[in-house]
């Protein structure tokens, strides 16, 4: 009886922990790619804005357009995984840059003067660049392990879960030392 004990109090800590660290893991691997398609989207933005022929500009504008699209997709799916508020607060943050890059490098396609759309392509560098400052200190940052958090623990993240199982990790404890204790007294 008692090792059944044990072993529940046992798997009820590990459970939370495994599924923290489960989720971290994989949001880490959606999100570390989307650094490198950042600068995919920026380079290519860049590289369309000297152009002053409006066929090209369109062509360009169009490749870029589908970048940025693809990009905010992973972005997307990224919030889904995100461990905790912050990761989350972030990644909005990128997404909304890239959405605003998206509706311009948009906008650019409806221009009928190469000035205006590249004026569009312009704003659409400023978002991108934008987005890519706040996330590539972030992916970078989740390479490197902290060794103690910089914050209070936030709703649902790996700390308020182990907090969570507090009560339920003392009434294990309680009903062990019952057990305990009443083993002991059978042995009197």
């Amino acid at each position: 009886m008692f090792r059944i004990v044990i072993a529940v109090v046992l798997l009820t800590l590990v459970q939370p922990v495994a599924a923290a660290s489960a989720q971290s893991a994989s949001f880490t691997g959606q999100i570390q790619p989307t650094l490198a398609a950042n600068e995919l989207f920026l380079s290519n933005i860049r590289q369309a804005l000297p152009s002053s022929d409006m066929d090209a500009l369109a062509q360009q504008t169009a490749a870029t357009l589908d970048i940025g699209e693809q990009l905010a997709q992973q972005l997307d799916q990224a919030i889904v995984l995100a461990p905790d508020d912050a990761a989350r607060s972030r990644v909005e943050g990128v997404l909304t840059h890239t959405q605003a890059a998206v509706a311009s490098l948009q906008l650019a396609q409806l221009e009928t003067t190469a000035d205006a759309a590249r004026g569009r392509l312009d704003q659409a560098r400023g978002e991108a660049q934008e987005g890519l400052d706040e996330l590539r200190p972030f992916v970078l940052g989740l390479a490197t392990p902290v060794a103690m958090p910089q914050a209070l623990p936030t709703a649902g993240s790996l700390y308020g879960s182990e907090v969570a199982t507090l009560p339920l990790i003392g009434m294990m404890l309680i009903v062990v030392g019952a057990v305990l204790r009443r083993g002991a007294a059978l042995r009197l």
